[in-house]
């Protein structure tokens, strides 16, 4: 599918000539300028050894683990040849062969080389007995693994023949070439234990340790340690509960811990420096080193405690299931890069700190039915969550105005111009607080501190993001005789999605506007329009970030859905096979609802670039011999 102006055609008409469209670029070729061909060469050995031991001396004592090495090669060979579309002489009709413009002129050619290898070892010790009604499990543990990877790069262009695609046969000039390369390695530790407990069933209890080594940081800030505790009661075992004879199963259950996070860049707690920094001494250009980064040996792991609460119910022999539960997580010291500015002629980027705080809360609630005392059985389980994130501290520039401050508010809410219509003629405009040279057409944005301009602090900041607050599904499951379907409703509610950035939505230089947006535009005849006028220009007073282009990303999809058939035993036994079975099921088939429907988008990817979920029919045959 081509966004782009529909008067542009990939060929010149009667032929298979790639034409121009602008300049000397072709809609084709913006696909398929990489001409020439790329192979991948994989090499991968993976060896693994497992060993049990149960330990003779003491019963229910038992060691075991794992070993395993595995080195790696991946070797890619990337040759890209020149790519053409074809001029028409006004004249003559006479067509001349030429260069795409977003082509090679010649051939260029590059390797790359990735070497690798893991090596991970794991040995757990496990006690498990029972001393009459208490049942005790304890178990400790000790993990590690070793990465380590080199690559290697070697590039060359302007290749006068494209017979020979190696490195040698390419330009020797220096211009024309170029090489680099790369080696890291990264190691991991931990220990582990956790203890069991539970008597008859009824009163369960468990802890959990871990203390973890990363190479993320300093020496003296490397370890931490993570402990987390659970306990259960299961109600119905009690003897006062044996006269509610319709409650199958109830628990309730808490669990509180402390959850680490290292996911930042490598080294950060050290001065680093880089490469590339070249300078002229005595007439020859001599490779220097910077300083890229300034350092903090403080830095150290970010922590998660959260704590949970829960319910689980099995009423009327599984006529009604309930599981319940209610979570908060404050996350505290969060890795994350203060907004104080460095000035750029310094080169020198600020590392991660531990500064932030952000609470996170919600439920989550499944019910489901059961009947399986009748000829056609079925299950039926419908769930719902909620889950709401609170900027508690963040390192943020005090806002000019209150209602731009991103504390107290959502993780990802962003600042938007509130749009509230859309300009008719320009006497709207004379009386209404608007951007510089604003046109009958453009958006009207409120002018939030009532100020009687147009600017950054008429900005708000929209709680709701693309990650949904709210999640949905039910599915069911039914059998009669030996036919089976099931099928899975899948939502979500309370998200936004953002296109305002999009050329497809703004109609930028290069593009050609969707059908939603151009159909109820404004013009001169329709002033009464629901979106701005149409544009040539690459930036007007409509592409600003604005609530117009914030969508609503509610939907309820149609998830899977499967029909299966098992031939009857007596039927399959005389043909000499155990069982057959028969299926199809098909995925993401329709959407029920959804805000974005009739725009063009699907509710689960951000934008234009990326393939929404793909419609998928499958016919199975699973037989058993």
């Amino acid at each position: 599918m081509f966004l782009y102006q529909p008067n542009w055609q990939p060929y010149w008409p009667g032929t298979n000539f790639p034409q121009p469209n602008r300049g000397n670029e072709s809609i084709l070729n913006w696909v398929n300028d990489n001409n020439g061909y790329q192979k991948v060469s994989t090499n991968t050995f993976q060896t693994t050894l497992f060993f049990n031991w149960k330990l003779p001396w003491i019963k229910g004592l038992s060691f075991d683990g794992s070993g395993s090495y595995d080195p790696h090669s991946v070797f890619t060979k990337t040759f890209q040849t020149p790519t053409y579309v074809y001029y028409k002489d006004p004249a003559t009709g006479v067509y001349t062969k030429g260069r795409s413009g977003t082509g090679a002129d010649l051939a260029s050619l590059s390797d790359q080389n990735d070497l690798g290898s893991l090596f991970y070892l794991v040995g757990k010790l496990s006690y498990n007995r029972k001393f009459g009604k208490h049942n005790i499990k304890v178990l400790l543990g000790y993990e590690q693994q070793t990465i380590n990877s080199n690559w290697d790069y070697a590039y060359r262009s302007d290749f006068v023949s494209t017979v020979l695609p190696e490195i040698s046969a390419g330009s020797s000039d220096k211009s024309k070439q170029s090489n680099d390369g790369s080696a890291s390695q990264g190691a991991r530790k931990n220990y582990f234990g956790r203890i069991n407990y539970d008597f008859e069933g009824k009163y369960l209890a468990e802890f959990t340790m871990r203390r973890d080594g990363s190479p993320k940081f300093a020496a003296t800030r490397r370890w931490g340690n993570f402990p987390s505790a659970s306990a259960g009661w299961r109600i119905s075992e009690e003897k006062f509960m044996k006269k509610f004879n319709f409650i199958n199963d109830l628990k309730i259950r808490g669990s509180y811990g402390i959850m680490g996070n290292d996911k930042v860049a490598d080294f950060q707690y050290v001065t680093t420096y880089g490469f590339g920094s070249n300078y002229v001494i005595g007439g020859k250009d001599v490779t220097g080193l910077v300083q890229t980064g300034v350092p903090n040996p403080d830095i150290t792991w970010e922590r998660a405690k959260t704590g949970n609460l829960g319910l689980d119910a099995k009423l009327w022999d599984g006529a009604l299931g309930i599981t319940f539960d209610y979570f908060k997580t404050r996350r505290s010291d969060i890795l994350t890069t203060r907004k104080a500015v460095i000035p750029g002629y310094t080169g020198l980027t600020l590392p991660d700190e531990n500064v932030g705080i952000v609470d996170n809360s919600g439920f989550e609630l499944i019910l489901t039915h059961d009947n399986n005392r009748r000829k056609l059985k079925y299950h039926f389980s419908g769930n719902v969550a909620f889950a709401r994130s609170k900027v508690i501290f963040s390192d943020e520039q005090p806002a000019a105005e209150p209602y731009q401050l991103a504390t107290g508010r959502p993780i990802g809410s962003d600042l938007f111009y509130k749009a509230i219509g859309i300009f008719k003629d320009k006497a709207q405009i004379d009386a209404s607080p608007h951007y510089l040279n604003a046109r009958p057409g453009d958006i009207i944005y409120e002018d939030v501190n009532k100020d009687g301009n147009i600017d950054a602090l008429d900005q708000i900041r929209i709680n709701q993001t693309n990650v949904p607050e709210i999640t949905f599904g039910f599915t069911a499951n039914f059998t009669y005789n030996n036919f089976d379907l099931s099928f899975l409703l899948q939502g979500q509610a309370n998200a936004k999605q953002y296109f305002g950035g999009y050329f497809p939505v703004m109609s930028y230089s290069l593009g050609n506007f969707l059908q939603w947006r151009a159909t109820d535009r404004w013009t001169p005849d329709h002033t009464a329009a629901t979106m701005p006028r149409a544009s040539y220009e690459l930036f007007n007073n409509n592409t600003s970030k604005s609530t117009q282009w914030l969508l609503d990303a509610g939907f309820l999809r149609f998830k899977n859905v499967e029909l299966g058939y098992n031939l009857p035993q007596n039927t399959v036994k005389r043909i000499g096979i155990q069982n057959l079975r028969v299926s199809v099921s098909g995925s993401n088939l329709f959407i029920i609802y959804d805000h974005m429907k009739d725009l063009g988008f699907d509710p689960e990817t951000s934008d234009y670039w990326y393939y929404p979920p793909q419609r998928v029919i499958n016919f199975g045959v699973d037989l058993t011999f």
